[in-house]
């Protein structure tokens, strides 16, 4: 070796041996953990539950139903006497629906009252107590008879007792009972009293029993 190359390896030896020196021990450390963020969790999924609702269930509701009141045993019902039904012709006339509502205590002053119009008062030609004749017929039983065969304002055709009535008022001739003149009776009550007037009068005979 040469020198120079000797000088050289010397060199080299003494910076390696230098270096030597100064290396530091390496000391071991754990590594830092790192932090990991835990994935939630997803809740287990379930297939849909079908309910089936059989006739004698009620399905669930989410509304909260208030509490069934108890029912007695059994509720109080209301009893209906029905009307007695009225048959044949007075079920078909009105006037015998206005004089059932109408006043006798009121029919029966009228029926005793003395009217310069007539130059009477009922009373003076029919009598209350009995079928007999007096000037004209007797009044006693009146609904009885009224409306009957002989005693229709149509011979022949049924009619209600109080139409009777009425009509032997308000048209004297046009049925005249056997017997009896006509124009007997006076032809001015259709206007000198009102209708709820007559309509009294008839309620007051009907009473006549």
């Amino acid at each position: 070796m040469t020198h120079t190359g000797i000088r050289a390896f010397t060199i080299l030896f003494a910076l390696l041996a230098a270096a030597c020196g100064t290396i530091a021990t390496p000391i071991w450390q754990a590594p830092e953990a790192t932090p990991t963020r835990a994935e939630p969790l997803s809740a287990p999924t379930f297939p849909p539950t079908q309910v089936v609702v059989r006739p004698t269930e009620v399905p669930p509701s989410s509304t909260p139903l208030p509490p069934t009141a108890t029912l007695p045993a059994a509720l109080p019902t209301e009893t209906t006497v029905p009307a007695t039904p009225t048959t044949g012709a007075a079920a078909e006339d009105p006037i015998t629906v206005l004089v059932s509502l109408s006043n006798p205590e009121h029919g029966k002053e009228l029926f005793n009252t003395f009217y310069d119009e007539a130059g009477f008062m009922c009373a003076t030609c029919h009598r209350v107590d009995s079928e007999e004749r007096l000037i004209g017929p007797g009044q006693l039983n009146v609904g009885t008879r009224a409306g009957t065969p002989g005693h229709q304002s149509q011979p022949g055709v049924p009619e209600a007792p109080e139409r009777y009535i009425y009509n032997s008022i308000t048209d004297p001739n046009l049925f005249v009972v056997q017997d009896y003149p006509a124009n007997l009776m006076p032809q001015v009550y259709k206007t000198l009293f009102s209708e709820q007037d007559i309509y009294d009068i008839i309620a007051y005979l009907l009473t006549l029993k």
